[in-house]
């Protein structure tokens, strides 16, 4: 997906794509979550990874580690996470986690790092990687484009499926390398500031559609 990339990355992915893979450009710019939709209901296999354009995959053995999570969940699995995962006991904005476990690398806590093929059960995932099952997109749908362009429909997506499905979401350990500074959304600049309001709106959704269930402090 090359959603209004302005630089040189669609023409060298074009010339570097001798595996065949399917490239899509929208007419128009999608953003995150719709452009995200769309992969989800292009993909073709029964496991799908979403991978933002501020990372790169260099685990080697992450097909492996996604299926030992699916062979020990089974059914109940909910959504998949390659980021971090956590639980909260208040419903402040910004979120203040609780029993965070973690695959990113950025994470000052080392005693919330997972070991190499480690995987845990919580509630809430953060995006980047996300892997969902063709058996949850059945069961739970897609992401909620209320929250368009991008933030929270996450948060929105895991609540969905654990305190509407009864599914157990889970954060995996895996290689990703995503340097801070790729992420402009995360380095206090210009597009982070005007994004504050979306995501204070995007918040508040989220705490009114599930805050009874993600902590007694409603």
């Amino acid at each position: 997906m090359f959603d209004n990339c302005t630089d040189n990355s669609l023409k060298l992915f074009q010339q570097l794509n001798d595996f065949g893979a399917r490239v899509i450009v929208p007419d128009a710019e999608l953003f995150e979550i719709k452009a995200n939709n769309v992969l989800l209901r292009e993909a073709k296999g029964n496991v799908v990874i979403l991978f933002q354009d501020d990372m790169v995959c260099e685990d080697i053995h992450i097909k492996e580690k996604i299926g030992n999570v699916i062979a020990f969940y089974g059914k109940s699995l909910g959504l998949l996470g390659g980021r971090d995962g956590f639980e909260l006991n208040e419903l402040s904005f910004p979120e203040k986690p609780i029993s965070r476990v973690s695959a990113w690398q950025h994470i000052k806590d080392e005693n919330t790092l997972l070991k190499p093929f480690e995987y845990a059960g919580r509630t809430i995932l953060n995006r980047g990687p996300l892997v969902f099952t063709k058996d949850l997109l059945r069961n739970v749908g897609y992401l909620d484009e209320i929250f368009y362009p991008q933030w929270g429909d996450d948060v929105d997506y895991c609540c969905r499926a654990r305190f509407s499905h009864g599914l157990q979401n889970v954060v995996f350990q895996c290689d990703i390398k995503s340097p801070l500074e790729w992420g402009t959304t995360r380095r206090g600049s210009k597009l982070k500031r005007g994004y504050d309001r979306i995501m204070r709106r995007n918040w508040d959704l989220i705490t009114s559609r599930w805050g009874k269930f993600l902590t007694t402090k409603v």
